[in-house]
């Protein structure tokens, strides 16, 4: 290449060269300049959704997120304690705490706890709490408005099943197994029946539907068919093995009396096997019948046995003296009957007695050491009150005699049972709702509360107490018991080393429970004066207006409202001069309303 050449050629693009560099430059500098703008922009922004987050994160901290609700009842922006508050109230207003059954001979009221169902209101707050948040490293943060929230509803299996006693009495009908009988010498069969059964998981499922969509259960009991265990089927296939016991009369022999049952009376007596142990004797006399019928034509020839017993006279314990019996051995009895009603041949029983021993036998309390009386304490009641009275008498009877081992843990709900009409017990007021309603076994917590001081004052652990719902001035400051079938139950330990006996008296309005045994032990006990006083929530001018179907229309009840308060109850138990333990009893009082109560009953 020629050098001139080169010379020219730099001086053309060397102007050229230094244009596009600085263009170059240029381009870098708006580039920087951008993205300093932008990262500035960006920053900005981040810090400001960082502050508003932040600030979001202040104004709904602690609080439920705006847009919650449960039921349709708006709970959001409020506090957890707030919204329980309001939750509770919405409860009570509604009346969810009670279901409406409709029965056979009419409806019947029953509080959820007795049936072991309960709306968890602590437990609906903080799943509400949860709504419109999201978890981060343990916090729950807010991150917008909430969605609604279902209730917490819980249910106690066993209680469930226990609570449904009442209601089965009312709407169960037993099947009717087919049976045979004779008529004009012929064996007949009369056919079998189904029964009614209240369908337990139908129930339970329309009751928590009810709960979760914010309603009162108001409706009837679902039922399901009962088959009964003997069929129409059976009972003909039997026919012809009933003809051979029924064919001539069987005779009864005790001593030198002889009792003659011709074949009327006999299939009177006869019932069939059920189920798969019946084997190849498919018919029987072992049946109720036919020891009513013995016990009827030989019954003074039994002797029933006498129970010692522990009786209290001048404050003292006495054991009585117990017999033994004679009875009939029905067992072997029918067993000889059906054996020879299937044979041929001499159609005669001997009939046979044996010994019946008591229990328990005089020399068993006097080995159980319950000659010591440990405890006892009096209540009162008026006797005008027949249906009240009727339930303690009837409470009082279930348990006395009762025998607590020494390390058990006695129950009273266990030992009453299901307070119902069939077991003894009648319709008086109990506390339903806030308000005294008539129910089944109304005065059970006298019962309850006079047992409970007579295990307060003899020294034994309290295993579990309630109070009641409202203070009742006639019971001891802060030493009522107050118990429901299926929840609050009263239960106390048998610490003592050795047995105990639990005996109840009642009469000229007055309830005595008895604890015997040698407990050995002191107490003594403070109470505290009472605290958190809460007036009730209406007055007389403005009081609480119930409907009262148990009321006849146009007659007006009141219920005198009173103070809600706490109240605590030392105890101190001793034995041989040292301190064995001691215990607190915390009693804790709703304020009660005033309550008008307005007839509702059409006459």
């Amino acid at each position: 290449m020629i050098e001139g050449d080169d010379d020219a050629a730099a001086a053309e693009h060397g102007p050229r060269r230094v244009t596009r560099a600085r263009l170059i430059e240029r381009r870098l500098a708006r580039s920087r300049h951008r993205f300093i703008a932008v990262t500035v922009v960006v920053a900005l922004a981040v810090g400001a959704a960082v502050s508003w987050f932040g600030l979001m994160q202040g104004r709904h901290h602690g609080r439920l997120a705006n847009g919650v609700s449960v039921c349709g009842l708006d709970i959001g922006g409020l506090r957890p304690l707030e919204a329980q508050q309001r939750l509770d109230e919405w409860i009570a207003r509604r009346g969810l705490l009670t279901v409406l059954l409709k029965m056979p001979g009419g409806a019947v009221e029953l509080p959820l706890e007795r049936l072991g169902i309960s709306l968890d209101t602590l437990g609906t707050v903080a799943a509400a709490m949860r709504s419109g948040r999201i978890q981060l490293l343990g916090m729950g943060l807010w991150a917008g408005d909430g969605d609604p929230v279902d209730p917490v509803v819980r249910v106690r299996p066993d209680t469930y099943v226990e609570g449904l006693i009442v209601v089965r009495d009312r709407v169960e009908v037993a099947p009717e197994d087919a049976t045979l009988r004779l008529a004009d010498g012929e064996v007949v069969v009369v056919p079998a029946k189904d029964g009614i059964a209240v369908d337990d998981i139908a129930l339970e499922r329309a009751l928590l539907d009810a709960l979760t969509r914010g309603r009162r259960y108001a409706g009837p009991v679902p039922t399901r068919v009962v088959t009964p265990q003997v069929t129409t089927a059976d009972a003909e296939a039997r026919r012809a093995v009933a003809a051979t016991y029924l064919r001539r009369p069987l005779v009864l022999r005790l001593s030198e009396r002889r009792v003659r049952l011709q074949p009327a009376v006999l299939a009177t007596l006869l019932s069939l096997k059920r189920g798969a142990s019946a084997g190849d004797e498919t018919i029987t006399f072992d049946n109720d019948r036919t020891r009513e019928l013995v016990h009827r034509i030989f019954g003074e020839d039994e002797r029933a046995p006498v129970a010692a017993e522990v009786a209290i006279k001048n404050g003292s314990a006495v054991i009585t003296q117990s017999k033994e019996g004679v009875a009939i051995d029905f067992e072997r009895l029918v067993a000889d009957m059906d054996a020879v009603a299937a044979e041929g041949g001499l159609r005669a029983v001997h009939v046979q007695l044996k010994t019946v021993y008591p229990s328990p036998t005089t020399d068993e309390l006097l080995e159980m050491g319950l000659a010591a009386l440990g405890s006892e304490f009096t209540t009162y009641y008026s006797p005008q009150n027949e249906a009240r009275a009727g339930n303690i008498a009837r409470a009082a009877e279930l348990v006395d005699g009762t025998i607590v081992r020494a390390g058990r843990v006695f129950s009273l709900n266990e030992t009453l049972g299901p307070r119902t009409q069939n077991r003894g017990f009648d319709a008086a007021p109990v506390i339903v709702d806030g308000v005294l309603r008539q129910g089944v076994g109304g005065g059970i917590c006298q019962y309850a509360t006079t047992l409970f001081n007579a295990a307060f004052f003899a020294g034994l652990p309290i295993v579990e107490r309630h109070p009641h719902t409202f203070a009742i001035e006639h019971y001891p400051l802060g030493r009522d018991a107050a118990v429901s079938w299926g929840a609050a139950d009263l239960r106390f330990r048998n610490d003592t080393g050795g047995p105990l006996m639990i005996r109840s008296y009642t009469g000229e309005g007055a309830l005595t429970v008895v604890i015997l045994g040698a407990t050995d032990r002191s107490v003594s006990y403070s109470t505290g004066k009472p605290r958190n006083v809460r007036r009730p929530g209406t007055t007389r001018a403005a009081p609480r207006v119930v409907e009262d179907g148990d009321l006849a229309g146009g007659v007006v009840k009141w219920e005198k409202g009173a103070d809600g308060y706490s109240i605590t109850v030392v105890r101190t138990v001793r034995s041989g001069g040292r301190v064995l333990f001691r215990d607190r009893f915390v009693s804790t009082y709703a304020p009660k309303d005033w309550v008008k109560r307005v007839g509702a009953r059409t006459r």
